[in-house]
């Protein structure tokens, strides 16, 4: 057993991904997959104690399917290129909640 994990981890770091926790300089916590030096598949980043995003990256940015919890409200839903974009559900804490398509961050209302 010790071998085949010797291999995977010889093939992670060949291909150039790996999975870490790292403590940024503004006090917010990743915990995922990074490539080529960019947060890149699936992660959990601690932006502070009441906002927490855990989904997938792409190039350092939310991108696909994923959940953004913050002091105000929780989305979940797609995103593309670090913002609310397709179909999802934000649901705001006071009660508040839209359930449909979103496009950069703005809720769509389609007739």
């Amino acid at each position: 057993m010790k071998k085949l994990s010797t291999i995977i981890i010889l093939l992670l770091f060949c291909m150039n991904t790996y999975a870490a926790q790292i403590n940024l300089p503004d006090g917010s916590i990743y915990s995922g997959e990074i490539n080529n030096g960019l947060f890149n598949g699936y992660g959990e980043l601690q932006l502070s104690e009441d906002d927490v995003y855990k989904g997938y990256f792409k190039d350092g940015k939310y991108h696909g399917e994923g959940i953004l919890n913050t002091l105000n409200y929780s989305y979940e839903g797609n995103f593309e290129n670090g913002l609310m974009t397709g179909n999802g559900s934000l649901q705001y804490k006071d009660g508040l909640s839209y359930i449909g398509g979103f496009a950069n961050n703005l809720c769509i209302r389609q007739f």
